[in-house]
């Protein structure tokens, strides 16, 4: 339908900080139009009375074409990231962050706050925030939908880094690591 998303795919808790991403999203659609929607995509129930607050938060903001998706299948997981324009995670506590790299494997775009391990997964990229404000996030969404050679350096990155996520590229790491610390243990 034309519209760009804007997807963030994990639990609705308070680590996610989806706050700071409705925060975005406003600033988004505040500069550049409402051309725009914000999906959301994870299980609901991870702490209780958050996606209700956020829901809340949601309309004192202003907000629409915000969806809540919840919880969905795998099928319907790979059809969101087929109609996602970009991935946004502005969480401040993260593992691997596996979302991040579904989003490499299938093409879109991934943006992250350069917190916790997020760094660890996108590498250098170019797609990690170096702030969670409104405005950052804003920007580096336009620029990625709006500038093509950014767009394409972003996404030929993504695609050298997956290599070195590969299970043949992390299977050596582990093996040599496993190496080294089983020598240094003789």
């Amino acid at each position: 339908d034309g519209k760009k998303n804007i997807l963030f795919v994990g639990r609705l808790a308070p680590n996610k900080k989806i706050e700071d991403l409705l925060r975005a999203f406003a600033c988004y659609r505040a500069r550049w139009g409402e051309n725009a929607r914000l999906l959301l995509c994870g299980d609901e129930w991870a702490v209780e009375g958050y996606t209700a607050r956020l829901k809340a938060y949601t309309r004192a903001l202003g907000l629409e074409n915000v969806y809540y998706l919840g919880k969905v299948s795998q099928r319907e997981l790979a059809e969101l990231y087929d109609c996602a324009s970009v991935l946004l995670t502005l969480s401040e506590h993260e593992g691997f962050c596996v979302p991040l790299a579904e989003a490499m494997l299938t093409g879109v775009p991934a943006l992250a706050l350069d917190a916790a391990a997020m760094g660890e997964t996108l590498g250098d990229t170019g797609g990690l925030l170096p702030d969670s404000e409104p405005e950052t996030a804003a920007d580096a969404i336009h620029r990625v939908l709006t500038d093509k050679d950014f767009r394409a350096a972003l996404l030929a990155k993504q695609e050298e880094r997956l290599k070195t996520l590969s299970p043949e590229a992390v299977g050596a790491r582990a093996e040599q690591m496993l190496t080294e610390l089983w020598e240094k243990r003789l």
